[in-house]
């Protein structure tokens, strides 16, 4: 099977596209995973840390509101602050339904769970504490608001705060992942570079020396016929079956003047056979 010089350039040089190839395959491999731990930072983690944040402010805000309801000096002002109650109320419901969807895991979700059933049982004193306040009971209302209810609002304040570090701590363990993947993807493609570069010279190299080597056999036998010499007697046996075996033009072309040395050789064996026979003839 022939083949040519171009044909062996290009090998070499396919090789070095598949290495890169695979190289920026891999690389793409990684920035995708960044990618997705990017995301989950964006749309889970940051958003859970928010809704935290607020649903602790609404309910810092719900009972300030439930102070001013105990304080109240007239009905209209009482049922201001009853409105004001059921709108924080509203909100806080919907920045926990808020919050779900942006969970980020079982641990996540269990500790919301917990914020939301304190949430509830504070609810449940503040019907009572409001019960008292409504019908001008202050002081039993203070004594709820003063007592398990400000329990309760402590806890409630300390989970939030849980599940804000808890998000935060998730967001590091998540960046550093990525932060490692990065690392990792960098430090394989600089390597991959470096083989590259280093692989291509080798190639290069390799051909080149071959295609030099195989050229100076023919020219030192071309040289060779110049000055005469049909036998070749410069070339070792070693160097001209080096590019009598190769299948590219090289090859070809040592084949070729092979061949020219043969038939040079044949003709001038004639010649002086006919010389030979002519002498004798004259004789």
């Amino acid at each position: 099977m022939k083949k040519s010089l171009q044909t062996t350039l290009l090998g070499g040089f396919g090789i070095l596209i598949v290495i890169i190839v695979a190289a920026a395959g891999f690389s793409f491999y990684n920035m995708s995973k960044m990618n997705a731990a990017t995301a989950v930072i964006t749309k889970k983690n940051l958003p859970a840390v928010l809704f935290a944040g607020l649903i602790n402010n609404d309910i810092s805000q719900y009972r300030a509101n439930e102070f001013w309801h105990i304080v109240s000096e007239s009905a209209e002002e009482m049922a201001t602050v009853d409105a004001l109650l059921e709108q924080a109320k509203t909100q806080i419901t919907e920045e926990f339904g808020s919050y779900e969807q942006a969970s980020v895991d079982s641990g996540d979700d269990e500790l919301m769970r917990e914020l939301l059933q304190l949430w509830n049982r504070y609810l449940v004193i503040s019907k009572q504490q409001l019960d008292f306040s409504r019908v001008g009971n202050r002081s039993a209302a203070m004594a709820l608001s003063l007592g398990e209810s400000l329990s309760l609002y402590n806890t409630i304040s300390d989970k939030c705060l849980e599940l804000v570090k808890y998000n935060e701590a998730e967001s590091v363990a998540v960046e550093q992942a990525a932060g490692a993947v990065y690392r990792q993807s960098t430090g394989l493609l600089l390597a991959v570079v470096i083989f590259a570069i280093a692989a291509g010279l080798i190639i290069a190299l390799s051909i080149s020396n071959s295609i030099v080597s195989c050229v100076s056999t023919v020219q030192a036998g071309i040289e060779s016929l110049a000055e005469g010499d049909l036998l070749l007697e410069h070339l070792t046996l070693e160097r001209r079956q080096k590019v009598l075996s190769r299948r590219d033009e090289l090859g070809r072309m040592g084949s070729a003047l092979d061949t020219m040395v043969g038939n040079l050789t044949g003709i001038i064996t004639n010649i002086n056979s006919i010389s030979s026979q002519v002498s004798e003839g004259a004789r």
